[in-house]
């Protein structure tokens, strides 16, 4: 006998055993990027049993909260790697979806049981037509709402489990303390490869950025960090999530361009302007935003050296971050020297315009008033 039989003999008992212990499960198999678990995609309705990953089957452990990696129990002979099986819950029941890692010679089939339902968004220039639900552009958070993000994949179930909570008070978005960092698993998706800074959103509404993206016969392991601002479920700038990321409003103002004598009609940009707040003279400031949310974040003081640069320069000015979402301000709008005034009349004085997927993270002193 040789292994090609024996592997065929061996799914065939796997079957048999599905058929006095399992449950019947559809078989689906993924054509595209959009959700594999339509009709059109239902291959077979088979038998089926999953039991939680060990060394050997056996049904003496239940499952817990570590647990999404299960050996399946069904004839595999025209299953292929990365079809899913879609069962019945029921109240004494946990047979919900799984999808298949592949098939090692002789052993038993591993499975992913899936628990959430993920679509992946990148942002950048729309290059795909609106996919189906759970996730298309009308529901994607505020921040790429605006038609800045093409739509990689949805639908698609998949496995979850915490790994553990960002604590660090040093955060690079306004929501990173406490943020926790979560595993996913997927089957890949043709054509498709996740990348740092990717956005994942689940069928709770939850978003996620995409850390990093191991890639393997298995499919795809992910590592992502729950980002609220994310959020499908309330993230415009007046909902809760949105007043809890970007609780202050501040306005954009820029110094004024002015003509040079001995040159009509050529302009060039003044240097500091000063810390007037006048803005219909030609020595002011034009107004290039009013009204953004923002989130400011306290970073430092700044002692005051003998070579100021700044006339309105204080003792010790702050350093501040300032977070503006992406829905409110687009790439190119804001640029360095700009002048920030909060809903406090603080004015701040933009160091580094500095531009994210999320948004801009500006780098900003303190002004006097």
């Amino acid at each position: 006998m040789d292994g090609v039989t024996l592997q065929s003999r061996l799914w065939k008992g796997y079957g048999k055993a599905a058929l006095r212990i399992g449950t019947s499960h559809g078989v689906y198999r993924p054509v595209d990027n959009t959700n594999p678990l339509i009709s059109g995609n239902l291959i077979e309705t088979i038998p089926a049993v999953f039991a939680i990953h060990v060394a050997q089957y056996n049904f003496d452990k239940p499952s817990d909260y570590k647990d999404c990696l299960f050996h399946g129990l069904f004839d595999a002979s025209n299953v292929h790697k990365w079809d899913y099986f879609s069962g019945a819950p029921s109240v004494n029941s946990t047979d919900g979806v799984y999808f298949v890692t592949g098939f090692d010679p002789l052993k038993p089939i591993l499975c992913v049981q899936c628990t959430r339902v993920f679509s992946l968004a990148r942002s950048g220039a729309v290059t795909a037509a609106v996919l189906t639900m759970p996730v298309n552009l009308a529901n994607m958070p505020d921040q790429f709402a605006s038609g800045g993000s093409s739509i990689l994949f949805s639908g698609y179930p998949g496995g979850m489990l915490m790994r553990r909570i960002i604590t660090s008070i040093s955060a690079d978005f306004p929501s990173d303390s406490g943020a926790g960092i979560y595993e996913v698993f997927l089957p890949a998706v043709g054509g498709v490869l996740p990348q740092p800074w990717d956005v994942l959103t689940d069928d709770l509404g939850r978003g996620y950025l995409v850390r990093t993206c191991e890639v393997s016969d298995l499919g795809w392991r992910m590592l992502v960090a729950e980002e609220p601002s994310l959020s499908t479920s309330g993230s415009g700038a007046g909902s809760a999530t949105g007043l809890f990321m970007y609780p202050r409003t501040i306005d954009v103002h820029r110094p004024k361009t002015q003509a040079i004598a001995s040159g009509p009609n050529v302009a060039t940009l003044k240097t500091y302007t000063g810390t007037t707040t006048d803005t219909s003279t030609p020595t002011g400031e034009d107004i290039i935003f009013t009204g953004l949310p923002a989130g400011i974040q306290f970073v430092s003081p700044l002692s005051r050296g003998a070579g100021s640069t700044l006339p309105s320069d204080t003792h010790a000015p702050g350093v501040y971050t300032i977070f503006i979402p992406l829905a409110s301000a687009a790439l190119g709008t804001i640029f360095n020297r700009d002048v920030i005034v909060d809903d406090l009349g603080n004015r701040y004085q933009v160091e580094d315009a500095y531009f994210t997927p999320l948004g801009f993270k500006l780098r900003a002193r303190l002004l006097e008033i």
